[in-house]
């Protein structure tokens, strides 16, 4: 899954369009401009389709990756566990965006 973040990849374009609205104070300070409109669709877009639509949303690879393995997560690279659990609030609150997402239970 490709996702764009400010300092790292990013649209060409939409860079550059960004960066030209971008205060100079910030520019010169080394500051990265905020994402554009576009590319937050686009990161809106490469996570859900991380999303099963079909089956169980806990399934999906979105939500299976950074789940600890002992808590029933993929294998994933040393460090990945992102949530240590089910219970984590925050894997409940991605949990419930990609229930609603997609519209399945």
């Amino acid at each position: 899954m490709q996702v764009l973040a400010p300092g790292r990849m990013r649209m060409t374009a939409e860079l550059i369009a960004a960066s030209e609205k971008q205060p100079h104070d910030d520019a010169t300070s080394g500051l990265h401009p905020p994402l554009t409109e576009r590319e937050l669709r686009f990161n809106f877009a490469q996570a859900r389709s991380m999303v099963r639509v079909t089956g169980h949303i806990a399934d999906s690879p979105l939500l299976m990756y950074p789940l600890a393995m002992g808590a029933g997560g993929h294998y994933h690279e040393p460090k990945g566990e992102v949530f240590p659990s089910r219970d984590d609030p925050d894997y409940v609150a991605l949990y419930d965006w990609a229930a609603g997402a997609t519209g399945c239970p």
